[in-house]
């Protein structure tokens, strides 16, 4: 009788266990929305995970939600575009490429991919390594081609003993993603405004770039940086440093040329850290990149950006109204 009862004790043990194990959902219950391009979506937070306030401060003003994680120091962004702004074919094999020259790996295939579907919409998953804010950390980017548009979500996951862990909530997040609505009328008005907000130069059989926004950050001894956002596409033959188009403008405050300047030792903004790193990494010819440049403010008036001899543009010399 007394080995019966051990043996009743351990299945009811066993039982309990498991419905407490069933019990922990991997996902938050709130569903989160976001918007942007005329485009809505729904998706579910991992658990713990908790919407940042303030997150187009760390990820910049492109992104259109930002969260951290309560049990880690851990973060995530989410950036939406109209679909003819992503090019869907080879998206995958050209993706992990970028990936793995941005972040120092020797093959494209070092990088994780994976390619399936999230409630019927292609999905593509990549891993990494990189380093955020001086720490080395895992990346797991994914992205979603749905109706009418593409949403991506950027994981910056803390490479501590509980990573494995936490992509798995990270995975199950992801698996709530849903496309809800479509404005097209917003999503034109959107474009037009984005499009004549962009100045576009060239230099012939080079580069072509394309400034795409201004923003302010606090830089080293309380003084206050401006960045200037590109896209720059190699028209060279030859492989190329994005950044290097650099040495074609001037950029000038009342009287004074505003001098270049380097991200922040205490610098916060993942988003920023990957622009300026992108713009010192080589780009194959026929390739386009995203970057910043940072230049040190003199005062609070607006920017003259002045084009060297040799670059195709609108003007020769564009008025920059400082954020």
């Amino acid at each position: 009788m007394k080995k019966k009862w051990n043996y009743l004790c351990l299945i009811l043990a066993i039982s309990v266990s498991f419905l407490a194990g069933c019990s922990k959902e991997p996902i938050e219950k709130q569903k989160e929305t976001v918007e942007g391009s005329g485009l809505t979506y729904t998706f579910q937070l991992p658990k713990y995970w908790k919407k940042q306030e303030n997150f187009t401060e760390q990820y910049g003003k492109q992104a259109v939600f930002g969260a951290q994680d309560g049990k880690s120091n851990s973060g995530m962004f989410v950036l939406i575009f109209p679909k003819k702004d992503v090019e869907e074919k080879e998206f995958g094999k050209r993706t992990q490429s970028e990936l793995a020259n941005r972040n120092g790996y020797k093959k494209a295939e070092d990088v994780y991919m994976k390619e399936y579907t999230v409630n019927k919409q292609k999905a593509f998953k990549f891993t990494f390594e990189t380093t955020v804010a001086s720490k080395r950390s895992w990346a797991h980017f994914y992205c979603l081609f749905t109706e009418n548009g593409v949403i991506q979500f950027m994981f910056y996951s803390a490479n501590d003993t509980s990573y494995k862990d936490r992509v798995k909530l990270i995975d199950a997040s992801i698996e709530t993603v849903k496309q809800t609505a479509y404005d097209a009328e917003v999503a034109a008005k959107e474009a037009e405004k984005e499009h004549g907000q962009e100045i576009t130069l060239e230099k012939k059989d080079h580069y072509r770039v394309m400034i795409t926004g201004l923003g302010k950050m606090s830089g080293d001894d309380e003084k206050e940086l401006v960045m200037l956002r590109y896209t720059l596409t190699n028209q060279d033959k030859d492989v190329i440093q994005p950044a290097s188009w650099e040495e074609s403008i001037q950029i000038k405050q009342g009287s004074q040329l505003l001098k270049p300047a380097s991200i922040p030792k205490k610098n916060t903004s993942y988003e920023v850290e990957e622009l300026v790193r992108n713009g010192m990494s080589n780009l194959e010819p026929n390739q386009t990149i995203e970057g910043v440049l940072l230049y040190e403010l003199s005062g609070k008036e607006s920017l003259q950006l002045q084009l060297n001899e040799g670059i195709d543009s609108k003007e020769q010399v564009y008025t920059l109204l400082v954020p």
